[in-house]
Formats: structure tokens, C-alpha cells, sequence
């Protein structure tokens, strides 16, 4: 069975002559002789030389199913990872298609500080304007025209600018009060302080009677309310005749409004006393049933009035 299994090539060899020229080719090198000998008896006989083929078949057989095992096991693997990557995909897609489906709210852009949270202001319901007053009739008797007058002279200074003296005929018995925070003007009352005369100093001098009267009649549409009822009588332009003789150019209006519970009567004129610009604006007021006698003072106070100095 040992012959059976040696190489072709091997045959016609024997012991002695293989040691015979193992120890002629090795005698040139002690060293290598000696080692060839250890290994030499270290071998049995019988299975010195031989090369099994069965041990050789075996190892191939050996071989090839480790080869096989592990190519098995191999396509195994693969293929299990192959189910789970499929596993792990469709199940991933049906995630991903709901997460797209329906995203989240996402936050963006830059934080910033929350400041103090308050609720909306209610809207201020805008509140009906109040009717149109009803005057209450006055109790007071009317004035008659034919006053008494008499002159007086007094000082006002425009604010900023210098003190202007001034003389005028203001119906006897008035008596003067004053405005400490009107220093530009005076006024002269009745002795039930119903009716009146304001005299005011005009500075700068720049405007002329006609505008300054379309300036009050702005005014007066917004400073008044509604409920008060301001109503224009007339407004005209004029030149009267001072005492002096020279001409003097005017504008006057006449209005009617409710401040309190009686209607009132209110005469206003502008004058430029030395010139065409105003320097003298006046009011007269009283009741409605005052007008004629005002209109005599009116007509008194603006011809006399004058500077003094």
C-alpha cells in the first residue's frame, strides 16, 4: 500500500542510495548534514518518502467542502442581508412616506426675545355725536341802544413783542378785568357780566382783516362741537372813518353758538387802524336779542379806538 502510493518519478530509489547521495551532495556542508540526519531518524521507515494520496485526496476533499461551506454560508449571509436591507426599505419607505405626507411644523428663522403677551385692545366703539343743543331761552332784559360812553386807556403787550397803549369810548358803567395769561388784551363788562367788549393788541402786524377772518371761521368749525350749533350770520368787509378822518379797512363777522344752556351772540371785527394790516381785533357779545344795541357799541369802539403815543 506504502509502494502504491509513492510518485512514478520516485521509483528505482532505495535507502542506502538515497543516503549514500544525501551524504555525498551534503558532506560539503557538515552543518546541513547533520540536520538532514536528525530529521532523518526522527521519521518512521515506512512512510519516510511517501506521499500519501489518500492524504492528499482527503486534504482536497477537505478543502473543497471547506471551500463549499464557506461559499454556502457566504450566499447565506448575502442573502439574509439582502432580506433585511428589503425589509428595512419597504418598511423605511412607508415611514418616510408618512413623514412627507403629513410633516411636522417646523420652526424657522431667528429666535428672538418674546416680549410681554397681552390681549388685542378691544375696538373703542366710536360713540354717536351728541344731538344739536336746544338753547334754553335767556331771562336776561335786552340791552336798548343809546349807551353813555366814555373813554379809556390802558397798556397790552403781545407776547414777545412790545407794550402797546391804547385808548377807546366803551359804554359807561362797563368796567375793565384782566387775563393774567392774556397780557395782549383787555375786556370791559356789564354789571351782570353777560355782555362785554374785548379789545386786543395784534403783533406782528401781517395779516389783513379779510384773512384773519377766514382764519376764524376755520377755527371756529373745529374748535366748537358739533352740539354747540355755531352758526354764521353774516361776515363782510369794509372801510369806516376814524375819528381822525382817515380811513380804516375792517372785516367783520357775526355768529350765534350754545356753550352753555343760552344761545350767544358774538360780533368779532378786525381793524387796521393806521394802515391796510391789522393791529386791532375786537369781540362784542350778548344775546341774540342784544343785536341792535351792539351794533352800537360796534360802531363806536371801532372809530375811536386809537394808539396813544
Amino acid at each position: 500500500m506504502a509502494r502504491e502510493g509513492v510518485k512514478s518519478s520516485l521509483k528505482g530509489f532505495s535507502q542506502e542510495r538515497c543516503e549514500k547521495v544525501s551524504a555525498g551532495v551534503l558532506g560539503s556542508c557538515p552543518s546541513l548534514l547533520r540536520r538532514w540526519r536528525r530529521a532523518r531518524d526522527r521519521l518512521p521507515t515506512s512512510g519516510r518518502y511517501a506521499v500519501p494520496r489518500t492524504a492528499a485526496r482527503r486534504s482536497r476533499h477537505v478543502h473543497s467542502i471547506d471551500q463549499w461551506t464557506g461559499a454556502s454560508v457566504r450566499r447565506v449571509l448575502l442573502a439574509g442581508l439582502l432580506l433585511l436591507a428589503l425589509a428595512l426599505g419597504v418598511g423605511g419607505g412607508y415611514y418616510t412616506g408618512d413623514r412627507v405626507d403629513t410633516p411636522e411644523p417646523t420652526a424657522s428663522g431667528t429666535a428672538g426675545p418674546l416680549g410681554t403677551v397681552s390681549e388685542s385692545p378691544s375696538p373703542t366703539p366710536t360713540e354717536p355725536p351728541l344731538p344739536v343743543k336746544t338753547p334754553v331761552p335767556s331771562n336776561l332784559e335786552p340791552l336798548e341802544p343809546g349807551f353813555d360812553y366814555t373813554r379809556r386807556s390802558f397798556t397790552v403787550t403781545p407776547q414777545d413783542q412790545r407794550s402797546v397803549q391804547l385808548s377807546i369810548e366803551i359804554p359807561e358803567g362797563w368796567k375793565q378785568t384782566r387775563d393774567p395769561k392774556r397780557p395782549q388784551e383787555v375786556k370791559y363788562l356789564d354789571d351782570q357780566k353777560e355782555r362785554g367788549v374785548r379789545i386786543e393788541a395784534v403783533e406782528p402786524v401781517d395779516t389783513t382783516p379779510a384773512a384773519a377772518m377766514a382764519q376764524l371761521i376755520v377755527d371756529l368749525k373745529k374748535s366748537q362741537p358739533p352740539e354747540n350749533d355755531v352758526q354764521i350770520v353774516s361776515h363782510t368787509t369794509d372801510t369806516i372813518q376814524g375819528e381822525d378822518g382817515d380811513p380804516r379797512p375792517v372785516a367783520t363777522l357775526i355768529y350765534t353758538y350754545i356753550p352753555g344752556e343760552t344761545l350767544r351772540y358774538v360780533i368779532v371785527r378786525w381793524i387796521a387802524i393806521d394802515g391796510q394790516l391789522t393791529n386791532v381785533e375786537m369781540s362784542i357779545t350778548g344775546i341774540p336779542e342784544d343785536a341792535a344795541a351792539l351794533d352800537e357799541v360796534l360802531q363806536r369802539t371801532s372809530t375811536s379806538v386809537h394808539e396813544v403815543g
